[in-house]
């Protein structure tokens, strides 16, 4: 009886060890393969649960023609939303797009919130002060909002008045990823560097 005992607890001291053991590897595992265990700054899981976010779309290119974002499917895009009279978030995060592009071939979108002011021809001047191949797009409010909606934009006016034409747009500062497909794959915070971008893409773009 006692050698029975003896023998049950060093069976379940292997067991023990073994099941540790599978749990430290997969523990590591996934630590070496998901980004996000060592990138704070980027959010992926996207379009996982019933409601989803993104989806094709058709708005006004900055050089007057009509734009479908599934016409650049085969790369990956990067898309900002925000509007050209944005004095923070919006020209930062342009430029870290621009940055994005030095190392990875992407897309890069810069949709506006602010149809009435940003006109195509505003568009077309605000897009040439960054890195060549930035597309800005516009449309109708209606079209705009729609876009905002489907894509889970934030976005708020923040006039004084009715008559108010200096004002700023409250909006979310989430520079969107999509695969080559067009489907959004992550949301990056504002902190978010060029290089983790471009780590994530490495990693999860093929």
């Amino acid at each position: 009886m006692r050698i029975f005992k003896v023998t049950l607890i060093i069976i379940s001291s292997i067991i023990s060890a073994l099941l540790a053991h599978f749990i430290y590897q997969k523990l590591n595992t996934t630590q070496d393969n998901s980004f996000q265990q060592n990138a704070p700054n980027v959010i992926t899981n996207i379009n996982k649960n019933t409601y989803k976010i993104g989806g094709d779309f058709e708005l006004v290119h900055h050089d007057g023609k009509r734009f479908k974002f599934s016409s650049v499917n085969g790369k990956p895009s990067l898309i900002y939303f925000g509007f050209t009279h944005c004095p923070d978030f919006c020209p930062t995060s342009l430029q870290v797009m621009d940055a994005v592009s030095e190392k990875q071939d992407i897309n890069r979108l810069f949709i506006t919130l602010d149809p009435v002011r940003d006109t195509q021809q505003i568009l077309s001047n605000y897009v040439s002060l960054y890195k060549k191949g930035l597309i800005g797009l516009t449309g109708t409010s209606n079209k705009i909002d729609e876009l905002a909606k489907k894509w889970n934009v934030f976005y708020s006016y923040n006039k004084k008045d009715k008559n108010d034409m200096d004002y700023i747009v409250d909006h979310s500062t989430y520079l969107y990823l999509t695969d080559k497909n067009g489907n959004v794959i992550a949301l990056f915070r504002p902190e978010a560097t060029p290089d983790e971008i471009d780590s994530f893409i490495k990693l999860n773009i093929k």
